[in-house]
């Protein structure tokens, strides 16, 4: 005898969204390939970065110059500006009769605020523009030798910003040797293409008196360092 069953409204009812909820996980066939790429997956983030110069009140970081031994300076404000510059000291010499030319001291002296052992002068280009610009000197003339004149010796930049930075062709030497008198004379061209501190160094500097100039006694000058922006 067969037996019959009744199923309740309830149990349909569950039996129905189970069949609904099978069909929703059914396999589409689809398959991912490693790699594979498409417009859903994709997706673009904007990257962008913005630099401006210092001004007269930002705190720039100390740099070493190659003086000897080296120097650890705090550089001037602004985005263009000489940060530093050697002394000059010709030394105490005899009255011979015949000597005429003096070197600026070879040798480091701790005495000294600035050594003057190897000569030059150290600026910063931080505008971040091709600014064109030159470095010159005005020499004082020495105290009770008016016929006194010192020439700096050849040039060579480096570049003295640190984190392996090199580049110093921005700049130009004006000449193989720089008299200097009382009007300004123009030691370093820049076309302000490359941002970094910089360091001009001098192979010697030279004093020169005629013996009849040369007077018993101290002799002081200043040399005074401009930096001008190109017109």
């Amino acid at each position: 005898m067969k037996k019959g069953f009744t199923l309740s409204a309830a149990a349909l009812t569950a039996l129905t969204v189970f069949a609904t909820a099978s069909a929703a996980f059914a396999d589409t066939g689809a398959v991912t390939t490693p790699g594979e790429t498409s417009a859903t997956t994709q997706w673009t983030s904007n990257t962008g970065v913005t630099f401006n110069g210092p001004d007269d009140t930002t705190t720039l970081p100390d740099v070493t110059v190659p003086t000897v031994p080296p120097t650890t300076i705090t550089p001037q404000s602004g985005a263009l500006a000489i940060d530093y510059a050697t002394d000059f000291d010709f030394g105490v010499n005899q009255i011979d009769g015949s000597t005429t030319d003096f070197k600026a001291l070879t040798q480091a002296d701790t005495t000294k605020s600035n050594s003057q052992a190897s000569p030059l002068v150290a600026f910063h280009d931080l505008d971040g523009t091709n600014t064109s610009f030159t470095i010159s000197a005005t020499a004082s003339g020495l105290s009770g030798l008016t016929s006194s004149v010192i020439t700096l010796g050849a040039t060579s930049f480096s570049n003295i910003s640190g984190n392996d930075a090199t580049d110093t062709t921005s700049l130009t030497d004006s000449a193989s040797n720089h008299v200097l008198s009382n009007q300004p004379q123009v030691l370093v061209t820049s076309t302000g293409a490359v941002s970094g501190y910089y360091a001009d160094q001098f192979a010697d500097a030279t004093l020169s008196v005629p013996v009849a100039n040369q007077t018993a006694g101290n002799h002081t000058g200043t040399i005074t360092w401009n930096l001008t922006v190109a017109p």
